[in-house]
């Protein structure tokens, strides 16, 4: 590609300026969300080297930019795996507290109420303060 321009679909007149929940996504992105789309159909098919090797890179990557060992990192299924692991992870105390906002998404509880109830830390759930502007 000769310029970022090429690296993305023609969005016509159109300008995005807040993508945080909706945005454009590059061409080497959407072929890569394609092949995995086909992957999840014929699962067999997916080569070994990036079954396996892909946490790996992905590892690696981040270590290079957060500076640290690709041993620090953790790949894991997704977010409530990843919080669950980190929970488990702590070395907690009896009066150590977690605070959970009422209406959280409910991996929350379930990294943190068993521990709790096995006398690791106490959960206090609360209604999040309104923000102030």
């Amino acid at each position: 590609m000769n310029t970022w321009r090429d690296a993305w679909f023609d969005f016509g007149d159109a300008a995005y300026i807040n993508v945080a929940a909706q945005g454009p996504m590059p061409r080497v992105a959407v072929r890569a969300v394609q092949q995995a789309l086909e992957w999840k159909k014929f699962p067999q098919l997916i080569p070994d080297d990036t079954y396996f090797g892909l946490p790996d890179r992905v590892r690696a990557s981040l270590a290079k930019i957060l500076g640290v060992q690709a041993s620090d990192i953790a790949v894991t299924t997704g977010t409530s795996s990843g919080l669950a692991a980190i929970a488990s992870g702590l070395e907690w105390e009896p009066d150590d507290e977690v605070l959970i906002a009422k209406g959280e998404f409910p991996a929350h509880f379930a990294a943190f109420v068993p521990l709790a109830q096995a006398g690791k830390l106490r959960v206090e759930n609360r209604r999040a303060p309104r923000p102030v502007y």
